[in-house]
C-alpha cells in the first residue's frame, strides 16, 4: 500500500469505516492524536524514543514536503499506531518507512526509528535513524541515534572515524576533558575490548595529557584488566601529581587486592595535596574497612578542621558512621548536613534516608517513618513507599502497609516492556511476602500467595515463595510438596534443589538424599555462595569436616553474610579451632547483630562475644 496510489473516495471511506471500527473503546482518541502529533511535527508520547531521538523533535520546517493529510496516509498512520496498541510493532515501522521514503517526511522516519528503538529491534532502528537523517541532513537527533546505536552495538568501523572527527574538533585547552568524555561515550558498548581499542587509536598522540591514561585506564578496567589501568594511573600522576581523580582510582583498584597497598599509596597522596577532602574521605573508608578506627578518626578530624562547612563532609561523615553502626554520631552528621544543605538549596533526599536507616536499625520505627515520608524525589518514589510499606509492617499497620502494595502492583500495569513490569511486580510481591513474615503475619502471607497460586496453580515463582512461607511456620511436609512441584517445572533451577537440601540438612534428617540434591544444584551452579553454604552444611552433618570448612571458607569469601559466618564458625568449633571460631562469630556479628541463626549458635555453645 503506498500513499501516492489514487484511491476511489467510496473505498477510502469504507476503508476508515474499518479502522475507526478497531479503534473504537480505549483505542480511538489515542490513534487520532497520533495522526495530529506527527503532522504537526511532534511525537506521540506513548511510544517515546530515547533522550537523543527527542532533542530534535520538531524537524526544521523549511525541510518539509508540502504534504496534504490524504485519506490514505491517514488510513496507514492510524493502522500502524493500532497495530502497536495490540504488540505489532514490526507491521507498524514497515508502514512508517514506507511513508518516508514515499513522502520524504522526516517526521515518518522519526516515528519508525521511535517504534524500533522501542522494540530493542536495533537493526531496524538503525534503518530508521539514517533515512531520517538522510531527509533531514541538518537534524542532529538521528545522527546521535545513529552513533549511540553503532556504538552499542560495536559497530566500530563505522563509527570510529565520527568519533575522532568529533574528538578533532575540540580545542587544545579542552582536548583532556574531550577525551574523558569520549572514553564516557565508548563504556556504553559492552563490548569492551573494542571500545578500549577506539580509545587507543583515537588517543595515540596524546599520551603527554594525563587524561588520556586516565581514560584508558577506566577503559582497561572495564575490560578486567586491573593491572593494567594501574599503569596508566601511574603514568596520569607522573605527569600530574595532584591529579585527584587519578589517585582515587588507583587506590580503589589496590584495594580490591591490596587493601595495605591502597592506603599507602592515598596516604602519601594525601600528604602532598592535604586540601583534598575526597581523598581524606576515602582514606578514612580504608582504614575502616581494615578495621584501623583510631586513623580513621584521624582523617575525619582532619576534615572537619579543614571544612567545617562543607556539607559534603556532613554529609560523607554521616553516612560513614551509619555504616559503621555509630548511630549518634552518624545523626548528629547528617543533621548538620541538612543544616548546611538547607542554606545552599542541596538535595536533602540522601540526609533523610540515612536518618530513617539509622532510626529503623535503633528500632525507632516511628521516627523511621517520619524520616522516610519526607523524601520528595520522584526517582525514589518507588522505593520510598516499598519502604514506608515496610516499617509499617515493623509497626503491625499491616492493612496500611498491604494497600501500599497494592497500589503499587496497579501501577506497574502501565509499564510497556513485559520483562520490566514482570520483575517488577515480582519484587513488590516479594517485598510485601517479605514484610508479612517479618511481623509474624504467615496467615496473611499464606493468604497473599495462595490467592495467586490459585488463578495459576502451575506458576512456579508462586511455589517457589509460598515453600517458603511454609518452611516459616514449620510445616515443612507441605513444603516439600511445593518445592518438588517446582523443581519439577524447573528442572534446570538451582533454587529448588539448594532450597529443599539445606531444608533437609538444617533439619538434619534425610543426609543423603539433601547430599543429592545440593550436588545437583552445585552442577548447575558450581559458584554460587549459598550453594556452597547449603553444600558444606549437609557435609558437615555427615561430619565431613575439613571439607565443610574448605567450602563454607570459600562460600563466606564470596559472599560475607551472618549466617554463613555462623555456620562456618560452628564447624570451626568443631574442628577444635574455637578461637578462629569465635572471630569468625563476631564478623557474623558485625554484619548482622540480629541474626538469629547467630543468636541461637552462640547460646548453644555458652560463647559469649566482646562488645
Amino acid at each position: 500500500m503506498h500513499c501516492n496510489q489514487l484511491r476511489s473516495s467510496h473505498m477510502m471511506s469504507d476503508r476508515l469505516v474499518s479502522a475507526l471500527r478497531l479503534t473504537c473503546g480505549t483505542g480511538l482518541f489515542a490513534t487520532m492524536a497520533t495522526c495530529a502529533a506527527l503532522l504537526a511535527g511532534t511525537s506521540p508520547a506513548a511510544h517515546a524514543a530515547p533522550q537523543a531521538a527527542h532533542t530534535a523533535v520538531n524537524p526544521a520546517r523549511a525541510a518539509l514536503p508540502k504534504l496534504e493529510l490524504t485519506d490514505d496516509i491517514l488510513f496507514q498512520v492510524m493502522a500502524s499506531e493500532i497495530g502497536l496498541q495490540r504488540g505489532l510493532p514490526g507491521n507498524a515501522f514497515r508502514t512508517y518507512i514506507a511513508l518516508a521514503r514515499e513522502t520524504r517526511d522526516p517526521r515518518f522516519a522519526q516515528r519508525a526509528t521511535e517504534i524500533a528503538f522501542t522494540a530493542r529491534a536495533v537493526d531496524q532502528a538503525l534503518e530508521g535513524a539514517r533515512l531520517w537523517s538522510e531527509i533531514d541532513p541538518a537534524a542532529a537527533a538521528p545522527r546521535q541515534l545513529i552513533q549511540s546505536l553503532l556504538i552499542s552495538t560495536g559497530q566500530w568501523d563505522e563509527v570510529e572515524p565520527v568519533l575522532a572527527a568529533q574528538l578533532n574538533r575540540a580545542p587544545p585547552a579542552q582536548r583532556g576533558a574531550a577525551i574523558l568524555l569520549l572514553q564516557r561515550t565508548l563504556s556504553r558498548s559492552p563490548d569492551t575490548a573494542g571500545a578500549l581499542g577506539v580509545l587507543e587509536r583515537l588517543t595515540v598522540k596524546d599520551r603527554q595529557l594525563p587524561e588520556t591514561h586516565l581514560a584508558l585506564a577506566t577503559a582497561r578496567a572495564a575490560n578486567k584488566d586491573n593491572a593494567g589501568a594501574l599503569a596508566e594511573l601511574d603514568r596520569a600522576l607522573a605527569l600530574r601529581p595532584h591529579y585527584e581523580p587519578a589517585a582515587l582510582m588507583a587506590a580503589d583498584l589496590r584495594a580490591q587486592e591490596n587493601p595495605e597497598a591502597a592506603i599507602a599509596s592515598l596516604r602519601a597522596y594525601v600528604q602532598t595535596a592535604p586540601a583534598s577532602i575526597d581523598a581524606r574521605l576515602a582514606l578514612a573508608r580504608l582504614y575502616l574497612a581494615s578495621e584501623r578506627v583510631d586513623e580513621a578518626q584521624q582523617q575525619f578530624e582532619a576534615l572537619r578542621a579543614r571544612a567545617p562547612n562543607d556539607a559534603r563532609v556532613a554529609l560523607a561523615l554521616g553516612l560513614i558512621q551509619l555504616q559503621q553502626k555509630r548511630y549518634r554520631e552518624a545523626e548528629a552528621e547528617l543533621q548538620r548536613y541538612l543544616k548546611l544543605a538547607q542554606a545552599s538549596k542541596m538535595d536533602a533526599d540522601t540526609a533523610y534516608q540515612g536518618l530513617s536507616q539509622a532510626a529503623e536499625e535503633q528500632r525507632d520505627y516511628k521516627a523511621a517513618l517520619a524520616w522516610i515520608e519526607r523524601i520528595d524525589d520522584e526517582r525514589l518514589a518507588t522505593a520510598t513507599q516499598v519502604k514506608r510499606a515496610q516499617l509499617l509492617g515493623k509497626l503491625q499497620r499491616l492493612d496500611e502497609a498491604q494497600a501500599i502494595f497494592k497500589e503499587l502492583g496497579e501501577e506497574t500495569a502501565n509499564i510497556d516492556d513485559p520483562e520490566r513490569r514482570a520483575a517488577m511486580q515480582a519484587s513488590l510481591r516479594q517485598a510485601e511476602v517479605g514484610m508479612l513474615l517479618e511481623a509474624g503475619a504467615i496467615d496473611r502471607a499464606r493468604a497473599r500467595l495462595s490467592a495467586l497460586l490459585e488463578a495459576e496453580p502451575n506458576q512456579p515463582d508462586y511455589l517457589y515463595e509460598l515453600a517458603m512461607v511454609e518452611e516459616r511456620a514449620q510445616r515443612y511436609d507441605v513444603m516439600e510438596t511445593l518445592l518438588n512441584r517446582f523443581i519439577t517445572l524447573r528442572p534446570d533451577d538451582r533454587q529448588g534443589y539448594n532450597a529443599l537440601g539445606y531444608s533437609l540438612a538444617d533439619r538434619n534428617t534425610r543426609l543423603q538424599e539433601a547430599l543429592q540434591l545440593l550436588e545437583k544444584a552445585t552442577q548447575l551452579a558450581p559458584e554460587d555462595p549459598y550453594i556452597m553454604d547449603s553444600l558444606g552444611w549437609v557435609k558437615y552433618r555427615l561430619g565431613d569436616l575439613q571439607t565443610a570448612a574448605d567450602l563454607l571458607q570459600r562460600a563466606y569469601d564470596k559472599s560475607p553474610q551472618a549466617e554463613i559466618a555462623a555456620h562456618l564458625g560452628e564447624v570451626l568449633w568443631q574442628l577444635g579451632r574455637r578461637d578462629d571460631a569465635k572471630r569468625t562469630w563476631d564478623k557474623a556479628r558485625r554484619l548482622d547483630d540480629e541474626s538469629g541463626i547467630l543468636k541461637r549458635t552462640l547460646e548453644r555453645h555458652g560463647v559469649v562475644l566482646p562488645e
